[in-house]
This record gives structure tokens, C-alpha cells and sequence, in this order.
């Protein structure tokens, strides 16, 4: 039975749709020691459709968990989705969690069952295999009695119609689809349950916010255990894209200039690190150079976008530098979405006049999560959008943003008080503080709990500091500390790969950032200004626990690992 696409009402609806379209040779692109191997949608859908037979075969029934532990790709969407054609459902996990979260979500989730793809996602898993009956892993095999093999359960040579219908008619619009663990930045994980109308309200608000054409060509390289990228995902596979999997997110910058890709989804801190670079590579630059590359920067972080195109000396600046940087990125790309924690404007801007606009939006894992988002044709610069077709917003009196819609996740999982904080009378309580404007855009003005307060009384805008300080040259990241404290300080992330390139050593580090604080410190009131800093000695990552796997820093953990040095800069 064909399906239209408004009529989609799940995931295995969607793979009902997508098995009547016409088969995309390049519909699923990843790297095999250096060179790409492509799935046809054909293929993509056979592999998925025979995986969830043997799904069944093996044993798996409704309801049941299946734990996913794999780096993005095409098999670790076959396995989501075979996963949503039995009515399984998927607890993905991020690759490089830190082990105390690993154990706490296996036992809070209760999962049977695993996908395990890569070997080294077996040596996450190995201290916790009694937890599972079944581990179905892929690229290596182990010696476990309950071991499976992916290939061997997803391939067959007998031939099979693919019938997706004789699954999709079991699965309901209010069957849970997955639980996703939100990253924990202030105490435990909380699994968020979402259900399938969940997750298909935003492919469909997607696909009425954003035209794709079978001509687009996307390249992802943020983690698919993110319920944003997954969500796009979705509505990339629902458009018969061709999708390319970075293999390394280290590897991005090579994999712009290789697939020249016309659509991107990131997050803010890809577009810092890119803005740093550009920076450093100016400030070392020959004098003749710089004559005309430091002004066409002032001018592209510093000039309103609605201005800027009017002013002549544009149409140089674009000609020498801006389109320089545009084939940093590639050059073909017409479409890039940010989302996942908030962009500081300069950066925004910088990138707007460059002649890449970003279409920042907004959202939550328990939203789905996108709650708004810029479009092209629906922008305003510094505000994260108009609010998605079927969501409602409204801001409490105390100015939160609050959030009804399908897309509002069912709760928690195994926490109603949690979920009662947070789920009152259908709306969502985001923590987030904003306004809407008279045309409908929503601006966001800070988190409730990040506005912090001095000993003397003063609050501090504390993420609109870090991210002033995110984009020092040699920063990889910061946190600012202010809450009951007599003084603002902070701690400075260096990025010792730029520090070991300009052979700095430590005191001379210390004077650098000095000198660039200060710089910083003159934008902010006597009150806000930043009077100390610790320098890290390690960068913050997923797997010290010191960084969510949302790609946001841990507060209460980094507080915790440099608890000595703070209580001394405060003596």
C-alpha cells in the first residue's frame, strides 16, 4: 500500500514511503579505509527489512530495548530502524561516554539487547555483557555464547519482497520509539521517551520549514545518538538524499572539500573552532597580506548584515577574502543549520556576511527537539526562528519559554517527579528564558539557572561571557564562575594543538590569555568583568566527563576536578 507523505504517522511508515520512491544510487555514503562505499536506497531497505525479521526471529518483541553503540553511519541507522519496524525500541549511546553514565543508563533502560558496531565500542560494552541476552556486533567478532553477527543477520540470498507494511501495521502512533539519556550537565542522566508521533511531527514540520531537492548532497559528522541530528536524519532519508558519514569529526575540514556538500547541520562549536582558525591564520600572516585581510574581517564580524551588502567595499572584501573562506567550507553549501546550544552573534554575523548564513534554531531532546528555527525564507538575524508548524509557545509570566505540541516527549523514563517538574498541564518547561516579537520570531535571553548570582547581589550573564571567551584564538573552550562568589573568574580550555604550533610555553600562555581577557573584560560592567582564570590542564572531553555528549561542558563535574584551584583564587 502506497503512502503519501502527510499521511506518515511512524517510523515504519516512513520506510513504507520511502520503499515506493525511486532508488538514489549514492542514498547512503561512508569511508572504508580511505574510500567510499555507497548504498543504493535499495539496499539500504533490504538490509533493514532483513535485519528486522531476524530481529524477530531471534526473539525480540515489542517493547523490548536495544542498546546501540556505534559511530554514525548508514548501519547504525539500518539498526534504529529495524529496531522501529518490530516496535523494539533504541536506547542509543554515545561513543565516548564516561563509564559511570554507561552503567547507570544500562540499568535504568534495562536493555537486552545490543548492536555493537567497531571494536572499540566492544571494549566500552565488554564489563557489561551479563547485562545482555543478545549482542549482535559488526566489523569484528567476539567468543560470547549470546554473540551474533550483523552481517550475517542483515544479508541473505534468498530473495524477499520488501513488504514493509506486514511490520508498520503493529506499530501506533503513541508506541514509544526511543529513549534518549540527555546529557547530564548538572547530576544523572535522564532518559527522555519519545514516541513515534514525536519523532514524525518534526519530519514533517522539517519538510514545511526547509525545500530539499534530490540534487542535495548532505555531509554529517554530528553524532546520530543526538536527537537532533537523528531527527534530520529522518527527514534527510525521507527526501531520498545522498548522505555522506564523516568517519572522524576531525576529518570534517578534508571531507568539505571532498563532497562539497550543499547541506549542513552543526553546532556552534564547529563554527568557533573555524572562526579561531581564521583569526590565528590572519594574526600570523605576512604584513601585505594583512593590509587587507584584518579589515575585511572587522568588517564581516562588526558591519549589520541588513548594511553591509550596501557598502562598496564589500564586493572586494568578497572577491579577496570571503570567497576564499566559503571554499574552506567546500563551496557549494546553501544550507547550514545550528543547533544544540546557542551561537554567539558575532560569529553569526561574521559568517552572514561572509556569505554563509546560518539558520540557527532552537530546541530540546524532550522537544524532539526542535521547538523553532530560522529558515531561508522566514530569517532574523540573532533570534533562533519562527516557532515549528505544530508547536505552541508561550512565555510564564516569570518570562520561561514554554512549549506544547505532538513533538513533546512522553517523560522521563523511571522518574515522574523529574517529569512532573518539567510536564505541567501538557507544556514543557524549558528552563530557557526568551520573548517572542510582533512578527513571531523567538529570541532567546538566557537559561534560568546559568544567570548567575555575585555575593554582592550582581547577576552575571555567564554563557554570553563564555562565548566571548570561546572565541580567543587559543581557546577551546571556558566556564565562568560568578554564583556566590565575591568575583567573576573563569577556567580557560587552551587548544594545546594551537599552543604547541605557536611553541608557547606556560607562562607565556598565561600572558596571552591575560592580554585577551582584558579585551574582553572592556564589552562588560565593573561587576561582570572576569578578575581571575585558571588555565586547564587538559582539554574537557565526553570521555574525562568533564563534556556532555551534546558537545556542552559539565559544570558541576569541572567545579568538582578543579575545586583546589578555585577555593585558592578565592582566598
Amino acid at each position: 500500500m502506497k503512502l503519501k507523505f502527510s499521511e506518515l504517522t511512524t517510523l515504519a511508515d516512513l520506510l513504507v514511503y520511502l520503499s515506493w520512491q525511486e532508488s538514489n544510487k549514492n542514498f547512503t555514503n561512508f569511508l572504508n579505509n580511505g574510500d567510499w562505499v555507497s548504498h543504493s536506497t535499495k539496499i539500504f531497505l533490504t538490509k533493514t527489512f532483513i535485519l528486522a525479521k531476524n530481529l524477530k526471529k531471534l526473539g525480540v518483541k515489542k517493547g523490548d530495548k536495544i542498546a546501540i553503540f556505534s559511530d554514525s553511519s548508514p548501519y547504525w541507522l539500518v539498526c534504529d530502524l529495524a529496531c522501529q519496524l518490530v516496535g523494539a525500541i533504541s536506547v542509543p549511546m554515545f561513543t565516548n561516554i564516561a563509564d559511570e553514565n554507561l552503567k547507570y543508563q544500562l540499568q535504568d533502560c534495562q536493555a537486552k539487547y545490543a548492536f555493537v558496531i567497531g571494536s572499540n565500542k566492544w571494549q566500552i560494552l565488554k564489563p557489561h555483557v551479563k547485562n545482555f541476552e543478545c549482542i549482535i556486533t559488526h566489523d569484528f567478532k567476539i567468543r560470547q555464547e549470546k554473540a551474533r553477527n550483523l552481517s550475517d543477520l542483515m544479508n541473505s540470498e534468498k530473495h524477499y519482497e520488501l513488504n514493509f507494511n506486514q511490520f508498520a501495521k503493529h506499530i501506533k502512533a503513541d508506541d514509544i520509539a526511543t529513549i534518549i539519556y540527555t546529557s547530564g550537565s548538572t547530576g544523572k542522566p535522564k532518559g527522555v521517551v519519545l514516541t513515534q508521533r514525536n519523532l514524525i511531527s518534526q519530519i514533517k514540520d522539517t519538510a514545511k520549514t526547509f525545500t530539499l531537492t534530490k540534487d542535495d548532497v548532505v555531509l554529517s559528522y554530528l553524532p546520530l545518538a543526538h536527537i537532533f541530528e537523528r531527527m534530520v536524519m529522518y527527514f534527510y532519508l525521507s527526501k531520498n538524499l545522498s548522505i555522506y558519514f564523516a568517519d572522524d569529526v576531525l576529518n570534517v575540514a578534508n571531507l568539505l572539500q571532498e563532497v562539497k556538500p550543499t547541506v549542513l547541520t552543526t553546532v556552534p562549536r564547529l563554527l568557533e573552532k573555524i572562526y579561531g582558525k581564521i583569526n590565528l591564520k590572519i594574526a600570523d600572516a605576512p604584513f601585505a597580506k594583512k593590509i587587507i585581510a584584518v579589515p575585511a574581517l572587522w568588517y564581516a564580524k562588526n558591519i549589520a548584515i541588513n548594511i553591509a551588502p550596501k557598502i562598496p567595499v564589500k564586493r572586494l572584501f568578497q572577491k579577496l577574502i570571503y570567497n576564499r573562506l566559503l571554499k574552506v567550507m567546500g563551496g557549494n553549501i546553501r544550507l547550514m543549520i545550528s543547533g544544540g546550544a546557542a551561537l554567539d552573534t558575532d560569529i553569526n554575523r561574521f559568517f552572514t556576511n561572509v556569505g554563509l548564513p546560518i539558520m540557527e534554531g532552537y530546541g530540546l531532546t524532550e522537544a524532539a527537539p526542535v521547538i523553532a528555527a530560522n529558515a531561508p525564507n522566514a530569517y532574523k538575524f540573532a533570534s533562533v526562528g519562527k516557532v515549528f508548524p505544530s508547536v505552541e509557545v508561550k512565555i510564564s509570566e516569570s518570562g520561561e519559554i514554554l512549549a506544547k505540541g505532538p513533538n513533546i516527549m512522553h517523560s522521563y523514563y523511571n522518574d515522574s517527579k523529574a517529569t512532573d517538574d518539567v510536564l505541567k498541564n501538557k507544556w514543557l518547561y524549558t528552563g530557557d528564558m526568551g520573548h517572542l516579537d510582533d512578527e513571531g520570531f523567538l529570541f532567546i535571553t538566557g537559561r534560568i539557572k546559568e544567570l548567575q548570582k555575585t555575593s554582592n547581589g550582581k547577576y552575571v550573564p555567564t554563557i554570553i561571557l563564555e562565548n566571548k571567551l570561546k572565541q580567543i584564538s587559543l581557546a577551546d573552550n571556558a566556564l565562568v564562575i560568578a554564583d556566590g562568589k565575591k568575583f567573576v573568574s573563569a577556567i580557560i580550555f587552551p587548544d594545546y594543538k594551537l599552543v604547541k604550533e605557536q611553541k608557547l610555553n606556560l607562562k607565556a600562555l598565561d600572558e596571552y590569555f591575560s592580554a585577551e581577557i582584558d579585551k574582553v573584560n572592556k564589552n562588560f560592567n565593573h561587576w561582570e568583568k572576569i578578575q581571575r582564570f585558571i588555565l586547564a590542564k587538559n582539554e574537557a572531553t565526553i570521555s574525562n566527563g568533564e563534556m556532555t555528549p551534546s558537545m556542552k561542558l559539565r559544570r558541576y563535574k569541572i567545579m568538582e576536578n578543579y575545586s583546589k584551584q578555585i577555593e585558592k583564587i578565592y582566598q
